[in-house]
């Protein structure tokens, strides 16, 4: 399930994910670049609600990726993006290190399934022809997106 909003009950889960993942050796070298780009990421209470926060842009879009569970649901995932121009630029992507690249039943992986989803949200956003991955790093990937003309 994919949601904007996550409550505070999620703080220590989510600043794991985005601070102590052991995924995190995958991208090391474009850590620093996002960095100089976007600023350090800090996560906030914010109206009752937890919001991922960047040094240089203060009000970055944030989407979670909870799996049903007994109990609480679990948090998976989380993207981080912000618009620039024509484009989505998604500066964080995190997947709980047992979701990473894994796929079940012929699925695709997380990381995939999310960067999906925000490409479906920003073909709703008037003006969005793009979501960029990683922007400014050798990573980078731009992703053109193809409008329904209906």
């Amino acid at each position: 399930m994919f949601t904007s909003i996550l409550s505070p009950s999620y703080e220590q889960e989510l600043e794991r994910l985005l601070f102590l993942n052991q995924n995190q050796d995958k991208v090391q070298s474009e850590v620093p670049l996002l960095i100089q780009r976007y600023g350090m990421a800090h996560v906030r209470v914010f109206q009752d609600r937890l919001r991922v926060v960047l040094d240089s842009s203060p009000e970055p879009q944030t989407l979670y990726v909870l799996e049903p569970a007994d109990g609480p649901d679990q948090l998976l995932g989380v993207i981080v993006y912000l618009r620039e121009g024509d484009t989505l630029s998604v500066v964080i992507a995190a997947v709980r290190e047992d979701y990473a690249g894994v796929r079940i039943d012929s699925e695709k992986p997380l990381v995939k399934k999310m960067v999906d989803a925000l490409c479906d949200i920003a073909r709703r956003v008037k003006g969005i022809t793009s979501v960029t991955v990683f922007p400014g790093t050798p990573r980078e990937r731009k992703l053109s997106l193809s409008h329904d003309s209906s």
